[in-house]
């Protein structure tokens, strides 16, 4: 709540009031900090995109808002994972009615799933970009519009969880191989404009998929990996699956640092696949390297601070504190 009270009076972005808060440790000493996720470049560079790089800096710790690379470039000084790439075993990952409920139908011994979802309702538009960064920006901000022209977002625009579905495009169109539909999960059917050819709604029924998680946040370079090992997993035991379209689920705001969840889905019917399209799964982010699990910086760095919360770059996030002290280690 002290740390609240003076981010709001001195104006400071806040996420969302009802958000993750983090409790820095000190070994060695009884000193606490309190800390509320204050951004990061995946972030800022999505609001860069939106929003334009002057009016992004208001998406920042306002000490921060003049200074040039924020976001450190150094190479990785200690083997420290604190995205825990592994996704985990939580069943719960993302309950109703906040994502649609399935069936498990089989869980292989290597984690790949087979679900069922029986109703699913979304709100989409396909971004005219070939490009996976933009599409989620370009996407994000035609969805959070509507939303609010319907009524329900009433916040101010914010970033939020991605479902995208990643599409082969015709082999004709070699320089723009793959193209991108951004969804938005609605509870219910909300009215829609039937003539509106850029934002569309509609309810799937009886989705048949297999699954495959990950952990972390979905960057290019770990979609890829996902996507080569789902397809792996499902040729070498002989299952059918669609092979011109990926989706990706992505369950988590980006304030969320540690057990983060993502899915890749593609869908059991072999038969959607097109064969004028590319093939969706082996040609997506085709050269990109492995990612590193090391690859998360060791650094921990005073940014700027006043008498009331500081503002620290740790790891490859920046966090806003306030200190506790307290002879009780709990």
């Amino acid at each position: 709540e002290k740390l609240f009270m003076s981010l709001t009076k001195a104006g400071e972005p806040i996420l969302y009031r009802s958000d993750y808060y983090f409790v820095f440790h000190y070994p060695g000493s009884f000193q606490k900090r309190i800390a509320a996720f204050g951004g990061n470049k995946g972030m800022n560079t999505f609001y860069q995109k939106v929003e334009g790089k002057e009016a992004a800096k208001s998406r920042l710790p306002s000490c921060l808002r003049g200074k040039e690379d924020i976001w450190t470039q150094e190479e990785p000084t200690i083997n420290v994972d604190l995205s825990r790439r592994d996704c985990g075993q939580s069943k719960n990952f993302c309950p109703a009615p906040i994502c649609p409920t399935f069936k498990l139908e089989e869980k292989l011994e290597t984690g790949t799933e087979r679900r069922l979802y029986e109703n699913v309702t979304t709100m989409y538009t396909k971004p005219e970009t070939c490009d996976f960064d933009d599409s989620t920006s370009l996407g994000q901000q035609a969805l959070y519009e509507r939303a609010k022209a319907i009524g329900i977002a009433p916040y101010d625009f914010k970033m939020f969880r991605q479902m995208v579905e990643i599409v082969g495009n015709e082999k004709s169109e070699p320089n723009c191989p793959h193209s991108f539909v951004e969804h938005f999960i609605l509870d219910g059917d909300p009215p829609m404009d039937p003539t509106d050819d850029i934002i569309k709604n509609k309810t799937w029924v009886n989705l048949d998929f297999h699954v495959k998680c990950f952990g972390g946040y979905s960057d290019k370079r770990s979609v890829a990996d996902t996507i080569q090992s789902l397809q792996t997993d499902l040729q070498e035991r002989g299952i059918s699956f669609c092979k011109d379209a990926v989706n990706l689920v992505e369950y988590n705001g980006r304030s969320r640092v540690f057990d983060r969840h993502n899915d890749i889905m593609v869908d059991s019917n072999a038969y959607c696949s097109d064969p004028k399209r590319q093939d969706q799964l082996s040609e997506f982010f085709a050269g990109d390297s492995s990612t590193d699990a090391a690859d998360i910086r060791y650094l921990r760095e005073t940014l700027c601070t006043n008498p009331e919360y500081s503002v620290h770059r740790v790891y490859e996030g920046v966090f806003v504190s306030t200190s506790v002290h307290n002879s009780d280690p709990e």
